[in-house]
């Protein structure tokens, strides 16, 4: 439950600049597989979504994935991406080599590099294919997006995979989830509560890209890009989504403790 109508299709790329994409050429190649989407309702945004136990037993680690989590006031909006045939594990990235393709570099780069350099090259691409008049009013410009921003802060979360110590199988991949706070905002959540009633009548084609810092001079202009991955959202039944299932009693244990430790702190300052 939960999966929302989604058609795989490859967003037009005119604007990304990709240092692999030619003048006379409108599309680019992404190096990572859409698996699959699903949008989550309750009340509050799942952080980690991918220590779900739902998404686990469905597979999630299967394959080593590349989990965007966008963190909404009404629930989570999470799409995941089969990562390239080369990456295996945190602890075991592949040198980047002077053989390797622009859009390989930029993603080695990107993976090894630190929290600011993730979030200065993280872009978001969306092409409204079809919408409402008012929804089509705020289609942004330029229409290649930072990802991060004070308004909306990303996180990034690596984690390695499991490895049974008796067989040396793995029986977990590797993940990193990028989560989007869209709901500590103020006017983001009105952003929101503005385009969520017409969820239904919207069609937005999605690319996530790997590209050099806006405003970026010399060297770093000049860094490789990269199509992470391109995705349809296609109608969708928000009235439908599924809800998360309960959490397992010890990760309830941490989270208590976690806000119990943020009341005491109020209350000494």
């Amino acid at each position: 439950g939960g999966e929302l109508n989604i058609d795989i299709g490859t967003a037009p790329m005119v604007n990304m600049r990709a240092s692999k994409l030619e003048r006379d050429f409108d599309y680019v190649e992404p190096l990572c597989k859409f698996r699959g989407m699903d949008m989550f309702v309750g009340d509050f945004p799942e952080k980690e979504i991918w220590k779900q136990p739902l998404l686990l037993k469905n597979g999630l680690r299967d394959t080593p994935t590349l989990i965007g989590n966008m963190m909404l006031p009404q629930g989570n909006l999470v799409s995941y991406l089969q990562m390239p045939e080369w990456f295996d594990d945190w602890d075991n990235i592949p040198e980047e080599t002077a053989d390797d393709p622009p859009d390989m570099k930029a993603f080695k780069r990107f993976f090894a590099g630190d929290l600011e350099y993730q979030r200065k090259r993280a872009k978001i691409v969306p092409m409204v294919v079809k919408a409402p008049y008012v929804v089509k009013m705020m289609s942004p410009t330029p229409s290649e997006l930072t990802i991060h921003t004070p308004r909306h802060p990303v996180s990034i979360n690596k984690v390695n995979k499991v490895v049974d110590p008796l067989t040396g199988e793995t029986t977990a991949a590797a993940v990193m989830e990028l989560g989007v706070d869209l709901y500590t905002s103020a006017a983001i959540g009105r952003i929101i509560n503005i385009v969520l009633p017409h969820l239904g009548s919207i069609t937005i084609d999605l690319a996530v890209v790997i590209h050099p810092p806006w405003g970026a001079e010399g060297a770093e202009a000049e860094e490789p890009s990269a199509c992470v991955g391109v995705w349809r959202v296609d109608q969708v039944d928000f009235v439908s989504c599924a809800q998360l299932l309960e959490k397992p009693i010890e990760v309830v244990e941490e989270e208590i403790k976690d806000i119990m430790k943020s009341f005491v702190m109020e209350s000494e300052e």
